[in-house]
């Protein structure tokens, strides 16, 4: 009972916590979006060939040794910065980091604008609007809800885990105050 009347004294911030993270969710996929558009490319099946016209003919897979073709495409499977749903899948998923490796990594080999060449080396500058999505979000955010939920069930806790006697005690003396402020207020205005 004081978990509900905690939580339920808490909802109007938890709101405003959950629409200012959908707030710096979509930001931040627009954002991405923007920056690696049609830039997270990898040849399947052979990570030696770095550009999208030496990604050609058929591959003999090591595993099941059938001969598969080669595809330059996104290395993320679902997850890409290539359209607006799929950004916010990706970036949510940064946020839960269910993929954030795998999308860190492709971000850091992305394609530099305009060139269809995978660099063979990591370019850090990418990772930059990633982390600093973990930090603001992970770090502000959270601790944000974590503490409005300690206040809350810090102001319900004061009176729900009292004794009787206490509980008693309590309303005998919010009744004094009461008809403390009632007897102030009725002599003040007769006299």
């Amino acid at each position: 009972q004081v978990a509900l009347r905690s939580l339920q004294s808490a909802m109007p911030a938890i709101l405003i916590v959950a629409l200012l993270q959908f707030i710096l969710l979509f930001v931040f996929s627009v954002s991405n979006l923007t920056a690696f558009h049609d830039r997270i490319f990898a040849c399947s099946h052979d990570d030696s060939i770095r550009s999208k016209q030496a990604c050609i003919n058929v591959h003999m897979d090591q595993v099941t040794g059938v001969l598969v073709p080669r595809v330059f495409s996104t290395p993320l499977g679902g997850d890409s910065f290539d359209d607006l749903g799929a950004a916010i899948l990706a970036v949510y998923r940064c946020l839960n980091r269910t993929g954030w490796s795998k999308i860190m990594e492709a971000v850091l080999y992305a394609t530099p604008p305009g060139d269809g060449t995978v660099p063979s080396h990591r370019t850090h500058v990418n990772a930059l609007p990633l982390i600093l999505l973990e930090i603001l979000a992970n770090m502000t955010l959270y601790q944000a809800l974590n503490a409005i939920m300690v206040n809350s069930i810090g102001v319900t806790k004061r009176r729900a885990f009292l004794t009787g006697p206490q509980k008693c005690w309590d309303a005998t003396v919010t009744a004094v105050q009461t008809a403390r402020r009632e007897f102030v207020r009725t002599t003040q205005s007769v006299g």
